[in-house]
């Protein structure tokens, strides 16, 4: 079945960032990109604003900014939409090397994916939802990464420090989806070695999102991480920052 999570059909916002009168020219071979797939959720839409609020003193942000994702980022620079099945994908993978241009994307960062309940006894109703949002979302980003990205690029997946230190029998599909997400991340982090491309899979724990809060309200948040500091992160690292990995291509965050 097709990917739900992530996309491009053919709608495509206004590339901004052009300069105006007067002010500090910046070209476009200045710039950096990077392709946010779910860029328009709670993660990824902190992630799009990050690399964007790159400049300043007035200078234009150091980063061009695709978002991909069900939703409009009115933020990113460029907006890709609607559902990337298996007969989309080259497409896809050819709109996003037009719009980066000769210089290659720098950045593949894959923020899109959900969480849901449901153990083994309740069917494959929601292993199917989860495999779809976190699985396919992950394997959609590293396809576009080792076709795309330039030879200094990151790779960025999102797996879960859950699935990757223990069981998730209250949640097995999602389980299986960040632990497919994990195998990726090494095969990847294989195809990509000796040459200076690099991948980094995050394990968050607790994202501090408004869905959560309202799904927990009761629960103590001082261990929880904000978006925006998972956003900075990520920044650094697209920026030539090295993670602080000490297990491979996995950083807790």
């Amino acid at each position: 079945s097709a990917c739900r999570e992530i996309s491009v059909a053919g709608r495509r916002a206004a590339l901004r960032g052009g300069t105006s009168a007067g002010a500090p020219a910046t070209t476009m071979a200045a710039q950096r990109t990077a392709v946010v797939l779910g860029g328009a959720g709670a993660l990824g839409s902190r992630i799009v604003a990050r690399l964007r609020s790159s400049g300043s003193g007035g200078v234009a942000s150091r980063w061009r900014v695709a978002s991909v994702d069900l939703r409009a980022n009115q933020d990113a620079d460029f907006d890709f939409r609607g559902p990337v099945g298996a007969d989309k994908e080259d497409a896809f993978v050819q709109e996003i090397k037009n719009w980066a241009g000769s210089d290659g994307v720098h950045a593949v960062i894959c923020a899109a994916g959900g969480f849901g309940m449901g153990g083994i006894a309740d069917g494959s109703r929601a292993m199917r939802d989860m495999w779809e949002m976190n699985a396919c979302s992950a394997f959609t980003a590293a396809h576009l990464a080792t076709l795309a990205l330039n030879d200094n690029g990151l790779l960025v997946l999102t797996g879960a420090k859950a699935a990757r230190e223990g069981r998730t029998g209250f949640a097995a599909g999602y389980g299986m989806a960040k632990a497919a997400t994990h195998h990726l991340a090494e095969d990847v982090a294989a195809e990509f070695a000796g040459s200076s491309r690099r991948v980094v899979c995050i394990l968050p724990g607790m994202i501090d999102t408004s869905a959560n809060r309202e799904a927990m309200p009761d629960v103590d948040r001082s261990s929880w991480t904000s978006p925006d500091a998972i956003a900075d992160r990520i920044a650094d690292w697209a920026e030539g920052g090295e993670p602080d990995s000490a297990d491979g291509v996995f950083v807790s965050v």
